[in-house]
């Protein structure tokens, strides 16, 4: 299913919080719950950015992905943007004009998708989305017996823009809703749900300077679902039951002239978790960030500091100086019209966890509030670089790296695969690891004007990701017609010890009826499907495979 992802969204939080904004970075691709999402390669003007947040973030307790498709496809690209600036031109000619786009999508076994998006450019703009994705029911197992996942996205923003300043609130409701699959003997279910909420302000002043500001607001809340009063101790004793909520102000001041971009940044992050004995999150961090832009080369640096209080003081560094230097570079090459492009970045990357994300990679997994407390602070030594070479007009090449060290003992919380899952919980215990890992992704792409063939080679090296193939080969063709009708086919075969060796093999159809309406046609992990075996996440659970489905989207 197609997740439209480019704008903030939704309905239902706006009550709930207006005073607040997205906390963190936008980062989930949307997919089914127990897929991980594809890297993203940000394409910018005529050069390919890819940035820290587009590589596999070995610092969580699963990568975002071990990628599909990553080469980017510069023609798509380019002509999706041309389709959102012209949108955007348009909506200022009209300041009142407003976009709606949707899918609705049906399927089996039990299967229903749908995402709604309301947006507005110009000089009034706000975007709205709701999201619901729900698959019961894998393979031959009933959707009673636990063999389900739900998702529901909720997400907003709103600006006012002023002849001096500008204003940005936004919010969002995320809930994941995970069938145990009978693994537990207590429990049905396990739900883990968040509250975003910010509220920013942009000042710009004369001689380049720029004042902002902003708080983040986040509350995350885990449960599972169990029957009977009797069972109300079993729950308080395992620990399920987690209520956080964290707040972080930011400041920054910011100041460009020409090519070079200066500023100063600094924040505080303090969380605390409801009805425990544990102590209060305590971060404090301040950077200087330094770009010099040229048409072919631009130079980044950035020096911090960050103080943590909190967990196991006799252990864990509480003083960090996070840097990172990096530099891109596009140059032209004989064979191509199209400029080639060299990136890299490297240097002490420190963050605090992401409660949420951590879980929804690891949706079988216990993390308790001690292990939260003592491990928030994740701390690595890492080197990235990419390169992207075009071939004539219609193949191009890739090439990302991605290598992490833990530093400072400031290692990761994932799954202790290596030890049976807790059968009163039905999960995973957690624990916190230093790591070296290493990641490579080789890609090739050849564009026709009607057909696309995508190639690609992904490995984990080193340390491994428990749940995460050590190797994935990935093969996709596309071929669309200029009367509106189209046809996908996509091959993955994922290696490892602890992986379902059968291969996912995927088919697409759309068709066009109009201008603003495509009907799709999907069958997602086919050989699962036709032979109704199980395909496996991780012992003892399996993830929904395949399935039929058809949705209609439509934009107007």
């Amino acid at each position: 299913m197609i997740k439209k992802r480019n704008f903030l969204i939704t309905m239902g939080i706006v009550a709930l919080n207006l005073f607040s904004l997205n906390y963190g970075t936008a980062q989930e691709e949307k997919e089914n719950s127990l897929v991980l999402p594809d890297i993203t390669t940000i394409i910018s003007q005529e050069e390919i950015l890819i940035t820290e947040e587009a590589i596999p973030d070995f610092s969580g307790a699963l990568p975002e992905n071990l990628n599909t498709d990553t080469l980017p496809k510069v023609s798509d690209t380019e002509n999706l943007k041309k389709d959102e600036i012209s949108l955007q031109e348009e909506s200022k000619e009209n300041s009142s004009l407003v976009f709606l786009e949707g899918e609705v999508g049906l399927g089996w076994p039990y299967v229903f998708d749908t995402n709604f998006s309301l947006y507005q450019f110009g000089e009034d703009p706000f975007s709205v989305n709701f999201i619901y994705d729900s698959f019961g029911g894998y393979g031959k197992h009933s959707q009673d017996m636990g063999f389900f996942d739900t998702e529901i996205e909720m997400e907003t923003t709103k600006t006012f823009i002023t002849k001096n300043s500008t204003l940005d609130l936004a919010a969002s409701y995320k809930k994941q809703d995970l069938g145990l699959q009978g693994n537990s003997v207590v429990f049905d279910d396990i739900n883990r749900q968040t509250v975003f909420a910010s509220l920013g302000w942009t000042l710009p002043f004369e001689k380049g300077f720029e004042l902002s500001m902003n708080i983040d607001n986040r509350w995350f809340s885990r449960f599972a679902g169990y029957a009977g009063d009797n069972l109300q101790n079993v729950v308080k004793d395992e620990n399920v039951a987690l209520s956080l909520f964290e707040t972080q102000p930011n400041i920054n001041l910011s100041w460009q002239k020409e090519k070079l971009k200066l500023s100063l940044e600094g924040n505080w992050l303090g969380g605390f978790f409801f009805n425990s004995e544990e102590e209060m999150i305590n971060r404090s961090q301040g950077n200087f960030y330094a770009t010099l832009n040229f048409p072919r080369l631009n130079f980044e640096t950035s020096i911090g500091i960050v103080y943590v209080h909190n967990g196991d003081k006799e252990k864990q560094t509480n003083l960090i100086f996070p840097f990172s230097l990096s530099t891109s570079v596009n140059f032209k090459l004989p064979f191509s019209e199209q400029d080639a492009n060299l990136s890299l970045i490297g240097g002490l990357n420190s963050k605090s966890i992401d409660l949420f994300l951590l879980e929804k990679n690891n949706p079988f997994t216990l993390f308790s509030e001690k292990q939260i407390v003592a491990n928030s602070e994740q701390t690595d030594w890492f080197g990235q670089t990419a390169i992207f070479v075009p071939i004539k007009e219609f193949v191009e090449l890739g090439l990302v790296a991605d290598f992490r060290k833990t530093a400072f003992e400031n290692g990761i919380l994932q799954t202790q695969q290596d030890e049976q899952f807790n059968s009163v919980t039905g999960l995973f215990n957690s624990k916190e690891v230093d790591s070296t890992r290493l990641f490579t992704d080789i890609s090739i792409s050849v564009n026709f004007t009607s057909f696309t063939a995508n190639f690609a080679w992904n490995n984990q090296w080193i340390d491994k990701t428990p749940g995460q193939p050590t190797t994935s080969l990935i093969a996709s063709l596309s071929f669309t017609t200029e009367k509106n009708w189209g046809l996908k086919l996509k091959l993955q075969e994922n290696l490892g010890s602890e992986n379902d060796k059968v291969p996912v093999l995927d088919f697409s159809a759309f068709i066009k009826p109009s201008e603003k309406t495509k009907i799709l046609f999907t069958v997602t992990d086919t050989i699962k499907l036709v032979t109704g075996k199980d395909r496996i996440f991780i012992e003892p659970y399996i993830k929904q495979g395949g399935n039929i489905s058809a949705s209609v989207q439509f934009m107007y």
